[in-house]
């Protein structure tokens, strides 16, 4: 089970570009892909927002092809069962 988890939510937003968000958030982790896989990490998002389909698929894909786990969910999933998602099977 991982031992670490990489928390990317948030509420629904009303300006900010989901998409362009995660591109730039795919970016910094395709640049540091090797240290990110070289723990035992989970990622989980949670966004809401414009263009949030795409960018919700964005970084589902990403993540499969980098063979990263995690879970990607949009606004129809509280936050709340996020964070008891991420948490849950974290050894201490």
């Amino acid at each position: 089970a991982p031992q670490k988890v990489l928390l990317i939510a948030g509420g629904v937003a009303n300006f900010t570009d989901v998409k362009q968000t995660f591109k730039g958030i795919i970016e910094a982790f395709s640049h540091h892909i090797d240290e990110l896989k070289s723990q035992p990490v989970k990622i989980c998002v949670r966004r809401g927002g414009p263009n949030q389909d795409e960018g919700l698929a964005m970084m589902r894909d990403y993540l499969k092809q980098a063979g990263i786990p995690g879970e990607v969910d949009g606004p129809e999933v509280m936050l709340s069962e996020i964070v008891a998602r991420a948490v849950e099977g974290i050894k201490e």
